[in-house]
C-alpha cells in the first residue's frame, strides 16, 4: 500500500489510518462509501445497523449519511446501546439546480487583485496541502487523509484561495465517494468550507464552494451534491441553500468508540 498521511488529533489521525487500511479490502464492495476520513455504511438502517457497528469497532468511528429521519432514533439507539458516542448533522443535498446556481455564482465572481486560486492534486507541493490542511484544521474541519484529498483514491477536487503573500485563507472540496453502484454512486460528499475567521464575510467560501460543486459535476458526472451541517450553524446553513442544497428527510449520523475518542467529535 502506497504510504499515506494522515490529519487532525491523534483519534482522528488512528481512524483515518484504520479506514485506508479497511478500504484496501472493502473497496470493491458496492455497500460501502469512503471519502478519505473512514469507511462508511451510507443509508443506515436499523435492518443494518450491526454492520455499522463493526465498522465503528473495526476503526474506531464512522459516519453515515442518507440516514432517514425517521430511523435516526432507533439506529442512534442502537449504536448507543453499544457505548458508543454518537453526533449527529442535518443532511443537505443538491442536484442539477445547484449546478446552475453555481456556475452563476462563478460566472459573476472576481478576486480581488493578487488573490489566486490553487487546486490541489496529485502533482500538489506538500506546501500548498499543508497550507489547506491547516486552515481547514484551524476552522474545525477534518479533511481526509493525503491520497484521498489528492484524489488517489476517489474522484475529488479540492481548492485552496492565497492571498498576494501566498497564505491560505479559504478551502474547499467534494469526493466522489461511493462504488458506481452504489444507489448513490451519482452523487458526491461536497463542503470542507473552511475561510480564515479575519477573512470571512467577503464571499470566498461561495466562490469556492460554487468551484468545488461544479468542478466534481462537470469533471465526474455526478448529478448529487451533498454535506452535513450542524442545525444550528446558521452561517453554513445559510451558505448552502445559497447554492441550491436543501433538506429531503435525511441526516448524519456518527458513532465513535469511546475507548479512542472520548467525548471528541470526528469533525466540526
Amino acid at each position: 500500500m502506497t504510504t499515506d498521511i494522515f490529519f487532525g488529533s491523534e483519534a482522528q489521525q488512528e481512524m483515518q489510518r484504520r479506514a485506508a487500511a479497511l478500504w484496501q479490502l472493502v473497496s470493491d464492495d458496492s455497500r460501502f462509501a469512503y471519502e478519505g476520513r473512514c469507511v462508511a455504511l451510507d443509508g443506515a438502517s436499523p435492518a443494518v445497523v450491526d454492520l455499522s457497528k463493526a465498522l465503528v469497532v473495526a476503526q474506531g468511528g464512522s459516519a453515515s449519511f442518507f440516514v432517514k429521519a425517521s430511523d435516526e432514533d432507533k439506529v442512534t439507539a442502537a449504536l448507543n446501546a453499544e457505548g458508543f458516542s454518537t453526533d449527529r448533522w442535518e443532511h443537505l443535498m443538491g442536484a442539477e439546480t445547484s449546478v446552475g446556481i453555481s456556475r452563476d455564482i462563478l460566472a459573476k465572481a472576481r478576486l480581488p487583485d493578487g488573490y489566486r486560486i490553487c487546486e490541489i492534486g496529485p502533482e500538489s507541493s506538500a506546501e500548498e496541502v499543508r497550507q489547506f490542511v491547516d486552515l481547514a484544521l484551524s476552522c474545525g474541519v477534518l479533511p481526509p487523509a493525503g491520497m484521498a484529498l489528492r484524489g488517489l483514491t476517489r474522484n475529488s477536487v479540492a481548492y485552496l484561495l492565497l492571498d498576494p503573500q501566498g497564505r491560505g485563507i479559504s478551502c474547499s472540496g467534494a469526493v466522489a465517494r461511493h462504488h458506481p453502484e452504489s444507489p448513490f454512486g451519482d452523487s458526491a460528499w461536497w463542503g470542507m468550507l473552511a475561510t480564515r475567521e479575519d477573512m470571512r464575510g467577503r464571499g470566498f467560501s461561495v466562490h469556492l464552494g460554487a468551484l468545488a460543486l461544479t468542478s466534481i459535476a462537470e469533471r465526474f458526472g455526478v448529478h448529487r451534491f451533498y454535506t452535513g451541517v450542524r442545525r444550528d450553524n446558521l452561517v453554513s446553513m445559510g451558505l448552502c441553500r445559497k447554492l441550491g442544497l436543501g433538506d429531503h428527510g435525511l441526516v448524519v449520523i456518527a458513532a465513535l468508540d469511546r475507548k479512542l475518542f472520548g467525548d471528541a467529535q470526528i469533525t466540526k
